[in-house]
Formats: C-alpha cells, structure tokens, sequence
C-alpha cells in the first residue's frame, strides 16, 4: 500500500504526471515490439515480460 508515499490531494496529479505517461508509453513500446518494428528482436520475450509487469503494476496504482 502506497497511499501515503504522496501527500493528500496530489493523486490526479501523480496520476496525470508519472502513471498515465508510463503506461501509454509501455503499451506503445509493446505494440511496436510485437509488430517487429524495432531492433534487437532477440530480446523480444524478455522486453515483453517486463513490459507486461510494468503495465500491470501501473494499471494497480490506487491513486484516487
């Protein structure tokens, strides 16, 4: 529980700032891997776990 890491009343804007710029990004990245637009596709697998566990640790984040 990282509700008190951040002081009352900054959710939206952490949430506006940091979470929803992350997760757009990791989503975008995937979807570029997965459609082999980018090098070193020998990585592929491992940039996909990572990616999924960021998503799903972001997408978990209760600001609000």
């Amino acid at each position: 529980d990282y509700k008190d890491l951040a002081p009352a009343g900054m959710a939206a804007a952490i949430e506006h700032r940091y979470v929803n710029p992350l997760l757009s990004a990791a989503k975008k990245l995937r979807e570029a891997v997965e459609k082999k637009e980018l090098d070193g596709q020998e990585v592929e697998g491992e940039v996909l776990m990572q990616l999924g566990i960021l998503t799903d640790t972001l997408e978990r984040v209760p600001l609000q």
